[in-house]
């Protein structure tokens, strides 16, 4: 399987050849199923019971302790532990946005595009259902979905507001942590069944067009935290212009650090420095670039920022 030409042509100015043919390589992979464990409801150790009594084998994703990959399941999506919110099926990149934001019990967080809440309900499980969260999401069908989520999943800590984030900020509310997972291109899910769609769909001007929403939200998401606050800017894109040139618009607008993000056993690279003959904003090599051959799961870009006092 390869890419088609426009877009191997335009991911071959930040990524070299050899980089490519992995990327290739995943469109004939499937990412590796993955579980994570509803603590809010159950221990990692008695799920892990309860699934190899199905003959699941589980190996512990070396990111977060309480998630598994998965093999010799079929209907993950569809046994009674999941019917139940004992567990809840999320590629195993998608985990990580809510390591680095590390949200606290008793804070106050927004997750600014919530939808359909499994960002939500990981967060809402690491601050033991203790603070409070507003899930936003600018979709009424999305937002039923994040509803339906956050019930099966025991969320008591959450409200669901529904309201365009760009102008979130304008209800003058402050948050200790923002977590910004963006609409985006989707570049990262160049693996599997789904890849085969990204490349057949993926349009360059696309990804012109979503940067200008991106930037807005995270100028919001700036706005709606407090000084010393946390800022977590997510997408699953590997372009570039949805990434660090989003970053770097936006810092060049307000006062922020950026921070380096370490999350140990993940495999990424650090986020790029300069692309189209353009230099990015300092500190910018503290992101993290996941490749969908890293971990054979999707691709993710994550940015850590603290706004100054």
């Amino acid at each position: 399987m390869e890419l088609k030409p426009k877009l191997r042509r335009f991911l071959s100015d930040f990524l070299d050849e050899s980089k490519l043919s992995l990327l290739e390589r995943c469109l004939t992979l499937e990412p590796r199923v993955c579980v994570r464990t509803n603590t809010l409801k159950i221990s990692s150790k008695r799920l892990v019971l309860l699934l190899t009594e199905r003959g699941w084998q589980l190996t512990r994703v070396p990111w977060f302790k309480d998630a598994f990959f998965v093999e010799g399941a079929t209907n993950v999506g569809k046994t009674p532990e999941h019917l139940l919110g004992y567990y809840y099926t999320q590629d195993g990149s998608s985990l990580v946005p809510p390591v680095v934001l590390d949200a606290k019990p008793g804070e106050r967080i927004l997750d600014l595009c919530a939808a359909p809440g499994s960002k939500t309900t990981q967060i809402a499980a690491m601050m033991h259902n203790e603070g409070a969260i507003v899930a936003n999401d600018v979709s009424s069908k999305r937002c039923k979905a994040l509803q339906f989520n956050l019930q099966r999943c025991g969320v008591i800590n959450a409200i669901v507001t529904m309201m365009d984030g760009r102008k979130f900020h304008e209800l003058g509310i402050t948050f200790d942590r923002v977590l910004v997972d963006a609409p985006c291109t989707g570049t990262g899910k160049l693996i599997g069944i789904q890849g085969k769609g990204v490349n057949r769909q993926w349009q360059f001007y696309a990804g012109i067009k979503l940067a200008r929403l991106q930037r807005k939200l995270l100028e919001s998401a700036v706005k709606c935290t407090k000084k010393g606050g946390v800022v977590v800017y997510s997408t699953c894109s590997l372009d570039p212009r949805e990434n660090e040139a989003v970053i770097t618009k936006v810092a060049e607008k307000f006062e922020l650090e950026l921070e380096k993000i370490d999350v140990p056993g993940l495999k990424y690279e650090r986020g790029l420095k300069a692309f189209d003959g353009r230099e990015f904003v300092d500190g910018i090599e503290g992101s993290i670039r996941i490749y969908p051959w890293h971990n054979q799961t999707e691709g993710f870009f994550v940015c850590r920022m603290v706004v100054k006092e």
